[in-house]
């Protein structure tokens, strides 16, 4: 049970985008790369230091969003529910934790007439010990 889809696709990628990627130009490999070779390896961190600020708040929003369109979906679609359990254990922290932020949410607040239990059951422990307090904090209030 994979989620694919537009819309699906668009939530992953505004989970993606939020993760911190290296500046356009930048090879680690390649010395004659124009911010390494011009500015140093400080150089080449440049473009993520510069506006700092404003792509913190820029990727505070599209997680944000994700969010928001993740849990209209799902409140609009409870079938999706084993689906989003599955995606909790993506290899990729930023998907595999704002489905699961969004899932709890979701389980928390309406009673789920299909929930596999089992599932859910499986699912918690593993996310007690996740990395992130916010995850771990979602985990022990289901």
């Amino acid at each position: 049970r994979k989620m694919s889809g537009r819309i699906v696709s668009w939530i992953n990628g505004l989970f993606l985008d939020s993760a911190p990627r290296m500046p356009i130009g930048y090879s680690p490999a390649d010395p004659r790369a124009s911010s390494q070779s011009k500015f140093g390896m400080a150089g080449a961190f440049e473009g993520l230091r510069g506006g700092g600020r404003d792509r913190q708040k820029g990727s505070q929003f599209r997680i944000q969003l994700a969010k928001t369109a993740l849990m209209n979906l799902l409140q609009s679609n409870l079938d999706l529910f084993p689906a989003c359990i599955d995606q909790c254990y993506s290899s990729n922290s930023s998907i595999a934790d704002g489905y699961f932020s969004v899932l709890a949410e979701v389980y928390m607040r309406q009673e789920l007439p299909k929930c596999e239990i089992q599932r859910l059951l499986s699912l918690i422990p593993y996310k007690v010990v996740d990395p992130s307090r916010q995850i771990r904090d979602d985990a022990l209030q289901m």
